[in-house]
């Protein structure tokens, strides 16, 4: 096995700390959207019997399966569908189950949403879905069952910044004290999903939509928002708005002209390999001038009163120097006298 293959071998470390981060995320999501009364959760358990287990107000649960993507690039099928859903049931058992993902669906099948199920759906994909939940030993009347309180819901793969816009917009916080209270709820979150490690079914962890409420408040008691905007009004500073909405034009991006901190958002799409052998050429330039320079205060020092110069020659770096000057030289002494 090549270094290459061995290397691209081992990417499965790696592939699960992009899917652990984009799972504390959605977890912050779903308890931000709580908060701002888009869903109906009061708490969850991260690291649960799933990814995370919500309870509602009214005591009952749904447990979610999170499914990172490839950055988003990545397609969950109906295979891949039903292994979801089927093992999202085995700690269901009767619950709602909702599974969560970048990535896009195949088949034809559709997002759900939070408001209808995949029972909902019909066609050639959510039939191969059934036909999945079947092979994993659910009879037909078991998975319809499933199907029947099943939803999938997209999120972005940078559904952070989702999750800061909204609870700006939902509380109207300062875009600085929701970023940061979303930075802290992301800590606690994580925190406890490690901490389950350690406990039990009934001393398991559960973090609170309104545990926000207090991040909420430690975070404004330290942050001086109306000091901020006074510094941004009188130009000692500038907001950098990386929620801003891009509204720069194709050309105009991979020209690369616009420089608005937005754009620190998004990935770049494509390298200017020309441009950047330029800008390698031009530092390579530099350093040789800069390497001359040093060699002549090398070579050429002042005259002492003894009759010879304090630096030494030296004729490898001399030679070398010249011949990238295209012109030949013989060995130079190593200390030449000074001129009577």
């Amino acid at each position: 096995m090549s270094p290459a293959e061995l290397w691209a071998s081992l990417r499965q470390g790696a592939r699960n700390a992009a899917g652990v981060t984009w799972q504390i995320n959605a977890c912050a999501y779903l308890l931000v959207a709580s908060r701002a009364g888009q869903l109906p959760f009061v708490d969850l358990v991260p690291e649960g019997y799933e990814d995370a287990d919500c309870a509602a107000a009214g005591g009952s649960r749904t447990f979610a399966q999170m499914k990172e993507l490839d950055a988003g690039q990545g397609e969950m099928g109906p295979a891949a569908l039903a292994d979801a859903l089927a093992h999202a049931e085995a700690s269901a058992r009767g619950a709602e189950i909702v599974v969560l993902t970048d990535g896009s669906l195949g088949s034809k099948l559709s997002f759900t949403g939070w408001t209808s199920v995949l029972g909902d759906q019909s066609g050639s994909g959510i039939e191969r879905v059934y036909g999945g939940l079947t092979k994993k030993g659910h009879d037909d009347a078991a998975a319809r069952g499933i199907l029947a309180r099943a939803r999938v819901v997209h999120l972005p793969y940078r559904v952070r910044q989702t999750s800061e816009s909204l609870l700006a917009d939902a509380l109207a916080l300062h875009p600085t004290v929701a970023g940061l209270t979303i930075s802290r709820l992301t800590e606690v979150l994580a925190k406890a999903a490690a901490d389950q490690r350690r406990t039990t079914s009934r001393t398991a962890t559960r973090v609170r939509a309104s545990d926000l409420d207090a991040i909420i408040a430690e975070v404004q008691d330290t942050v001086d928002v109306s000091g901020l905007d006074q510094a941004v009004a009188s130009g000692v500073c500038s907001p950098v708005a990386f929620l801003a909405a891009d509204d720069v034009s194709a050309r105009t991006f991979y020209l690369g002209v616009d420089g608005r901190p937005g754009q620190r958002s998004r990935e770049p799409r494509c390298h200017s390999t020309r441009r950047a052998a330029g800008v390698f050429r031009g530092l390579g330039r530099r350093r040789e001038r800069a390497a001359r320079r040093a060699l002549r205060r090398w070579q050429v020092g002042p005259t002492l009163a003894c009759g010879t110069r304090p630096y030494p020659c030296s004729t490898g770096l001399a030679r070398e120097a010249r011949s990238r000057r295209g012109r030949r030289t013989s060995p130079q002494p190593a200390c030449s006298p000074a001129p009577s």
